[in-house]
């Protein structure tokens, strides 16, 4: 019996773009999926489009709620579905006719539990620079692959028995904490180099353009560096699923994301929140240095280069003496 798989789009006054994205879903070759769309509180014509195509097919529900943010509208989505195989899709993007008949019957042949596709942004196709079947490598994983929740599929038992779930809270960087949150679970995955998945980046009140702009509020900026940190305590429930050696990669890799994400956001904020970052980024940094083994790395620089220079930026910053 073929595998089925849930689509999960949350909608918010999308109406100018769902037909496009729909009717990318009515072009798949592999039929064997069902679609939720999760109105999430739309105020323009959203929710007549969805009712005219669900009125045509079947295999597209609808679930209307509350105003609450991309993430509550995919939590309720993953709350209701019931296939084998889940992936996500927004409301203004679209999808290659062939992608369900790939990353299906690659999750299938090969019996994995992450497929990843490359992402075609507007005219610009991003291919990927990994391909086929890999071992998790999160130090490689963290820094070839997007952080974006769409163009992969994930396996609905992976994510209900560890209760992997868009933190509701964040609104910024909240896809990166769910999809690494995911892969720490998931020993190898699998990349599909095409550029499958058509990604819309050109409103000017996206979030991207908002961060650039310092048009969030401080929060926002604060939950964005504070993301690998959240991992990290993912990673921490999920310890006895794993070596130490694995354990000890994840730590290493996510603690330099900890400190890259410090510096991404240091640049937006001003004098008084940068204050408030810094005593936050230090109480963080605590709970990942006994598991990255700081002191004993950086006594052998000649070793690790990379670590020993971020290390000694990191103790400069933090601990120089006043």
């Amino acid at each position: 019996m073929p595998s089925n798989v849930t689509i999960i789009i949350p909608v918010y006054n999308a109406g100018k773009y769902l037909h496009r994205c729909v009717q990318s879903i009515l072009n798949q070759t592999y039929p064997h999926w069902t679609t939720i769309f999760v109105n999430d509180g739309s105020t323009d014509n959203s929710l007549d489009i969805l009712e005219n195509y669900a009125r045509e097919d079947k295999r597209f529900q609808i679930i209307n709620k509350p105003n609450g943010g991309a993430s509550s509208a995919r939590n309720v989505g993953l709350n209701t579905a019931v296939t084998d195989y889940v992936m996500f899709v927004d409301a203004d993007d679209s999808i290659h006719p062939e992608m369900l008949n790939k990353v299906m019957n690659t999750a299938l042949a090969h019996d994995c539990n992450l497929v990843i596709t490359g992402i075609n942004f507007q005219k610009k196709a991003v291919g990927m620079a990994l391909s086929g079947l890999l071992s998790m490598n999160p130090t490689q994983y963290l820094k070839c692959i997007p952080g974006g929740p769409y163009a992969k599929l994930y396996k609905k038992d992976i994510l209900h028995q560890y209760n992997i779930r868009f933190h509701e809270d964040m609104h910024f960087v909240e896809d990166y904490v769910f999809t690494t949150s995911y892969a720490i679970r998931a020993a190898q995955y699998f990349v599909i180099p095409d550029a499958l998945y058509n990604y819309l980046y050109d409103q000017d009140d996206s979030l991207m353009h908002k961060f650039g702009r310092r048009e969030m509020p401080f929060e926002q900026y604060f939950f964005c560096a504070e993301s690998p940190w959240r991992i990290f305590r993912e990673l921490l429930s999920a310890r006895p699923d794993m070596k130490a050696s694995t354990f000890s990669a994840w730590a290493y890799a996510l603690y330099n994301e900890l400190w890259k994400m410090y510096y991404f956001t240091y640049q937006f904020l001003n004098k008084n929140e940068r204050r408030l970052l810094h005593e936050h980024f230090r109480n963080r940094h605590k709970d990942f240095c006994p598991h990255v083994h700081i002191l004993k790395r950086i006594s052998s620089p000649a070793r690790h280069p990379r670590l020993y220079n971020t290390v000694r930026q990191i103790y400069r910053t933090f601990f120089k003496k006043k």
